[in-house]
């Protein structure tokens, strides 16, 4: 839930660094907004790295007709931990930017 509510604000973030960028206003907001193109890359590698290859992993064991419903069950809930974690990081990071749930 946390990691949610920071997502959001962050897309807010990234949806309103993009509609100034390339014009005359982007100086201003930089200077009001010093860390936001900070915190966007490090939200979209994060999202797009760790995250992205965890669900992969998960919904490959979903798909994979070898495993017992059972084997599927305990590998799965293992990547939903690993990705609670790395929400959980992700979080604390953004704590640092003042940047809370």
């Amino acid at each position: 839930r946390q990691f949610a509510k920071i997502e959001e604000k962050i897309k807010d973030m990234e949806r309103d660094y993009k509609s100034v960028e390339g014009t005359d206003r982007m100086g201003e907001y930089l200077a009001d907004n010093p860390y936001d193109k900070q915190v966007i890359d490090f939200y979209n590698s994060y999202v797009n790295g760790s995250l992205r290859n965890l669900r992969e992993q998960a919904n490959t064991i979903r798909r994979d007709r070898t495993l017992s419903p059972q084997d599927k069950k305990d590998a799965v809930r293992l990547l939903v931990e690993q990705q609670n974690r790395v929400k959980s990081a992700f979080v604390t990071a953004m704590k640092g930017f003042e940047i809370e749930p």
